[in-house]
C-alpha cells in the first residue's frame, strides 16, 4: 500500500514499482500516451471497478493515474489510488475493468485489484501508456540511494524510430521485453523517425511506493 505523510513521495517526480528499483530498473525506454480514460460513472463508496463504455483497456496494459477526484498532483491519494502511480488493468468486461499494482495480480483474478474506499468521481482520469517505437533501450547507472533517492545522472539519448510523441520515462528490468518497473512523466516532445529523446537525470525515490 501506500506510504503517507513524507515519506510517501518527497522527491515529487517519480513512483517506483516493486521492491529495490535501482536493482531491476536495468533500462530505460520513452513511453506515449496511447489514450485517456475517463471514469464514466461514479462509484460507490467502496468497490473494485471503474465503469466505461468501450474502454479498450486490455489485461496487463500499464495506465496511470492523471486525476483523482480532481486532484492532480503527483503523490495526491484518495480512497487508496494515487495520483501519478502506474497500475495494471484488468479487464472486467467492454465496459468496466479494475486496477492492481501488479502485472501479475491483474492476471491472475479480479479479487487482486486494488480495492476504493472512497467515490471516485467522474473527473477521474487514467493514461494508458504504452512503449514508443525505439531503437533501443538504454543501460541505466543509478547511484547507490541516499536519503531514499537513488540518481541516474548519466545523460541517455533514445532513437525515435517513428513519429511519435514521447511523455513518459520508462523504466525496464530487461533490455527487451522485461518487466515495467516505474514510469516519470516528463516533457512532451514531438519526433519523427531518426530524432534523438535525451533523459539527462533520472531519480527513483525508494520510499514512494513499494509493493
Amino acid at each position: 500500500m501506500p506510504l503517507t505523510g513524507e515519506g510517501r513521495n518527497e522527491q515529487g517526480n517519480f513512483i517506483a514499482k516493486g521492491e529495490k528499483g535501482t536493482k531491476w530498473a536495468e533500462y530505460v525506454s520513452f513511453g506515449e500516451t496511447n489514450k485517456e480514460v475517463t471514469n464514466e460513472t461514479e462509484t460507490a463508496g467502496t468497490g473494485k471497478k471503474f465503469k466505461k463504455t468501450a474502454h479498450g483497456l486490455t489485461t496487463g496494459e500499464l495506465v496511470v493515474v492523471l486525476e483523482l477526484n480532481s486532484k492532480t498532483v503527483l503523490g495526491e491519494e484518495a480512497g487508496g489510488f494515487v495520483v501519478g502511480v502506474p497500475y495494471y488493468v484488468r479487464e472486467v468486461s467492454s465496459s468496466e475493468f479494475c486496477l492492481a499494482n501488479t502485472k501479475a495480480q491483474a492476471e491472475t483474478s479480479e479479487a487482486e485489484c486494488v480495492e476504493y474506499t472512497t467515490k471516485i468521481t467522474t473527473s477521474t482520469k487514467f493514461a494508458y501508456v504504452k512503449e514508443g517505437s525505439i531503437k533501443e533501450r538504454k543501460k541505466t547507472e543509478f547511484s547507490a540511494a541516499a536519503n531514499g533517492i537513488s540518481e541516474d545522472s548519466k545523460s541517455h539519448e533514445i532513437e525515435s524510430e517513428a513519429t511519435q510523441t514521447a511523455k513518459w520515462a520508462i523504466y525496464w528490468s530487461a533490455v527487451t521485453s522485461g518487466t515495467q518497473i516505474a514510469v516519470e512523466a516528463t516533457t512532451s516532445k514531438s519526433l519523427e523517425k531518426g530524432d534523438i529523446w535525451k533523459l539527462t537525470n533520472g531519480k527513483i525515490n525508494q520510499n514512494a511506493f513499494i509493493v
